[in-house]
């Protein structure tokens, strides 16, 4: 048998694999205690079934499950799936804070529970864009400038927006 080509996706879903290995290497090597906290996510009481990113795990599943069979219905559907799916992606709070807890571990600052905490003004939430502001601030800091790369590579405002407020049109 010959080996086949690596195809496009698989080469950049190795690379990011890659990557992220590598960056928790790093954050491990600066401090294994505070990024086994930030992996295990501690933020309070949680008792079975109320962690939500238990609860998005479970929707990923869904999304990709539905992305199966929606090229059965339209190309269109597919789309909307995908961009479900997307918009779920890049809002995950828990990916949010997990990757500025790395960042802050490898800057030599212990886990904290709410990272982006320092960020707030008031009550109202904090958008995507500040908590991925803060993000690239701490990459830089610490000198993992391909994670900023990586960032850019797939969010995109303009098409979250979009979508999640119902506010586009998929024409020919």
């Amino acid at each position: 048998e010959q080996p086949t080509a690596e195809s496009e996706g698989q080469a950049i879903h190795r690379d990011f694999q890659e990557y992220f290995y590598g960056l928790f290497r790093r954050a491990f090597d600066c401090s294994g205690y505070d990024l086994i906290l930030t992996v295990m996510r501690f933020q309070g009481v949680h008792d079975a079934r109320w962690d939500p990113f238990e609860e998005s795990l479970e929707a990923i599943d869904d999304c990709n499950w539905l992305l199966k069979k929606s090229d059965e219905r339209s190309e269109r559907c597919t789309l909307r799936v995908g961009l479900l799916l997307y918009c779920h992606l890049i809002e995950m709070t828990a990916v949010q804070e997990m990757l500025a807890n790395i960042l802050r571990v490898m800057d030599g600052k212990p886990w904290i529970v709410s990272p982006f905490h320092h960020l707030r003004k008031g009550k109202k939430p904090l958008s995507i864009s500040a908590k991925y502001a803060e993000i690239r601030t701490l990459a830089q800091k610490v000198g993992e400038t391909k994670l900023c790369d990586y960032l850019d590579s797939f969010l995109n405002e303009d098409i979250r927006n979009a979508f999640s407020h119902s506010d586009y049109i998929f024409t020919d």
